[in-house]
This record gives structure tokens, C-alpha cells and sequence, in this order.
């Protein structure tokens, strides 16, 4: 992730977002030419980006990981798009 372990600092706040997180992964799969669907995860901070890349790139996605995710995913708008898919105990977020 930008300004996070061996990539370049990252100085602007505003490149800082889950929503430029998942574009990175989208861009990466590209490069890539990743044709297929591919499971997606993260942990912390991480699983924000993949559930915001998971969200708005769902035809990519065949799995979605979260580990720890930020409490505060939890009232993001994002998540009410996932909520019908959820099985019950997870759309509580127990």
C-alpha cells in the first residue's frame, strides 16, 4: 500500500484513502492482466481498501478477507452495499 512498508512516503493526505488504496489494486490486476476474479483481503487499514475494491470492482472479485477491520467500517456507507450479501451474523457486525 502507498506510504505504507518499503513503498515511497506518501506526503499527501489526500492520496491517503481507501478509495486510492482500491484504485492501486485495481491498477496493479491490470498491469497484471489479471483476467480472472481473485480473492481480496486485508488487514487493518488493509481491509478497508479491499472492501471499498471489492465493492466498487465486484466483477473482479471472488473472495474478500478482513482481518481487524476498523470498527468505523462498520457505519461506513460502502458496508450498507455489501449488507444484503452478508450472512446475518456479519451484517449485524458481531
Amino acid at each position: 500500500m502507498r506510504g505504507h512498508g518499503g513503498s515511497d512516503d506518501c506526503v499527501d493526505p489526500a492520496l491517503m484513502t481507501w478509495e486510492a488504496f482500491a484504485e492501486d489494486q485495481h491498477a496493479l490486476l491490470d498491469h497484471m492482466q489479471v483476467a480472472r476474479k481473485v480473492v481480496v483481503g486485508g488487514a487493518s487499514m488493509g481491509a478497508g481498501s479491499a472492501l471499498w475494491f471489492a465493492t466498487t470492482q465486484p466483477q473482479r472479485v471472488m473472495g474478500l478477507v478482513m482481518v481487524r477491520a476498523p470498527s468505523r467500517l462498520l457505519r461506513h456507507p460502502v458496508r450498507a452495499a455489501l449488507v444484503p450479501q452478508l450472512p446475518p451474523s456479519l451484517a449485524r457486525g458481531d
